[in-house]
């Protein structure tokens, strides 16, 4: 009994020595040597001034020009779910399995699809992506599922800045996917079924859907100002769009909102009116508020009256 026993207690060893050494595998074939394919791509689209892509038949797919990139997001979407795995990349850091300088979003394909629905708008996506990817420094953040992080951020936003999630003490997301499971759920047997979304004021949205169509280097840097306000201060930026136009209806005069974010270091203008900007009419506007309220950023926006027209204007001041 005692050898049979032993004989047991060696297999259940080896098959956990089998399960690690599988799970190393997976992890180094699905997500590093993906991540440094990624990192090529990257280093390729930087070093020549338009970087053309072709399939195996060598027929073009894509050409990227080098003067029309400003951020690069490395994806990595995985038809395996290497679970908690993908959400908390920080643990592969500390095994010397990522370098940790460069991180990618790892997805697997469901959980993509699942996000690419809920976040159904390039504004929300991005902007997902960019509060998304800085967590994989947060080395006291446990997480177990990506789409607990998809529906806190559509709750109440991630930590927006670095940092924010305690380097120290352990900060837990829990479940938060009820109301998505409950969705899917209703959606598969037929019935209506309200898919989770952000909150965000209608008017807010239609000033994000059209920033969305420009081709400026600003609008993404509007688009995140924006978003990251939180559901409060978001709710006022759209109640007071929608005050404008009211009152730009009823005396045919330009309205305008400042706010201060004095943790982030700028100020967000919005203004509409019925006339063109010029560059050194924003300009003017953002030093004389930058100096007024002691901050080092502006966020210019400008809408020509009325919103639905889709005419927008957006700088960034530095």
């Amino acid at each position: 009994m005692h050898l049979f026993l032993q004989n047991r207690k060696a297999e259940r060893c080896a098959r956990r020595r089998g399960a690690v050494s599988s799970l190393f595998d997976d992890v180094d074939e699905l997500l590093v040597k993906a991540h440094k394919q990624a990192l090529r791509a990257r280093q390729y689209v930087e070093s020549v001034e338009c970087a053309e892509f072709f399939d195996a038949r060598a027929n073009a797919l894509v050409a990227v020009r080098r003067s029309e990139i400003n951020h690069f997001f490395l994806l990595n979407v995985t038809l395996d779910d290497l679970g908690p795995i993908s959400s908390q990349l920080s643990s592969l850091k500390r095994l010397n399995v990522l370098d940790g300088r460069t991180w990618p979003w790892s997805v697997s394909l469901a959980d993509f699809l699942t996000v690419y629905e809920v976040l159904d708008t390039p504004s929300l996506f991005l902007h997902y992506l960019f509060q998304r990817v800085p967590l994989n420094d947060e080395r006291g953040l446990r997480v177990f599922d990506e789409l607990d992080l998809v529906m806190r951020y559509l709750e109440q936003s991630l930590f927006t800045r670095p940092g924010n999630a305690s380097q120290e003490a352990t900060v837990l997301i829990g479940s938060h996917t009820g109301e998505l499971d409950k969705y899917f759920f209703r959606r598969e047997q037929g019935l209506v079924a309200t898919k989770p979304a952000r909150k965000v004021h209608p008017e807010l949205t239609k000033l994000l859907s059209a920033i969305e169509n420009l081709p400026s280097d600003a609008a993404a840097s509007c688009i995140f100002a924006l978003l990251d306000c939180d559901e409060e201060t978001r709710e006022t930026i759209g109640n007071r769009i929608e005050q404008a136009e009211i009152q730009t209806r009823a005396d045919g005069d330009s309205h305008s909102l400042t706010l201060v974010f004095k943790d982030e270091g700028f100020v967000l203008l919005l203004a509409n009116d019925l006339r063109d900007w010029t560059n050194d009419r924003a300009a003017s506007w953002a030093r004389w508020s930058t100096t007024r309220h002691g901050v080092d950023r502006a966020v210019v926006i400008v809408w020509k009256y009325p919103l639905s027209s889709g005419v927008v204007r957006t700088w960034l001041f530095e």
